[in-house]
């Protein structure tokens, strides 16, 4: 299914002054929510900053509908190709003129039924390529984690591994369920993208093992500087105690 370039009407430019930037609602219904979108926005991002046509989005007002320009839905993450990267205070289909190619929702108590009904069905319209829905507390979705590929006919299961992991063509990473959150695992390496603290922790931890090797050398150089001087010390001695020759 290709994604359809939209043009919007002059009749109904007017609409797209000054449109709603919030729905007003919190980024998750709880603290694992909130965590789940954050620390996946976090990794992708992240993942990405180097790719100037590509953007990764949270809790971003998407408007989409070219015939109703005041229609919106809020992806919890997504993730766009083929547009410039910079900080949006919306993304407006009409504008970018592409679809997201991937879309994350977590799901909760309230969201749930609609993340795999309406909300599926509008993604697959638009042409998101991925759609991937996940339970942090393993609640309500069975399995916890779950993906969807656009097909000829529409969205398909994606294939999971045994621990649940599925991997994204659009992101070219693994993802992979730990509990609470969803791990991009980078495919070349096989290790999970680091997070924000796991790199701090890691950066500390260097910081540490530097200085401990500064020291170490310091020490050394100190070692080095006294057995100089005791060898010199000794060569001077044995010199003195050479009998004079006349």
């Amino acid at each position: 299914m290709e994604t359809v370039l939209l043009r919007v009407r002059p009749d109904i430019a007017r609409h797209f002054l000054d449109l709603p930037e919030s729905d007003g609602k919190p980024i998750g219904e709880t603290e694992f929510h909130i965590r789940a979108i954050l620390e996946l926005f976090q990794l992708l991002d992240a993942y990405f900053k180097n790719d100037e046509n590509a953007y990764v989005g949270a809790d971003r007002l998407f408007y989409y509908d070219v015939e109703s320009p005041t229609e919106y839905i809020v992806p919890d993450v997504f993730f766009v190709k083929g547009v410039k990267k910079y900080v949006r205070r919306i993304y407006r289909m009409l504008d970018e003129q592409v679809a997201p190619c991937v879309v994350f929702e977590i799901t909760s108590k309230t969201t749930y039924l609609e993340d795999l009904g309406k909300k599926r069905l509008l993604y697959e319209t638009l042409g998101v390529r991925e759609y991937f829905v996940f339970d942090p507390r393993s609640e309500y979705l069975n399995p916890q984690f779950q993906g969807y590929a656009l097909g000829d006919t529409g969205y398909e299961p994606m294939p999971a591994r045994a621990d649940g992991t599925l991997f994204s063509r659009e992101l070219g990473l693994f993802l992979k369920p730990t509990e609470h959150f969803i791990r991009p695992v980078d495919p070349k390496t096989n290790k999970l993208l680091p997070t924000y603290d796991e790199l701090n922790a890691f950066v500390e931890q260097e910081m540490e093992r530097a200085e401990y090797q500064a020291k170490r050398a310091e020490h050394a150089e100190l070692e080095i500087g006294k057995l100089r001087a005791e060898i010199e010390r000794l060569r001077n001695k044995e010199s003195n105690e050479k009998p004079s020759r006349h």
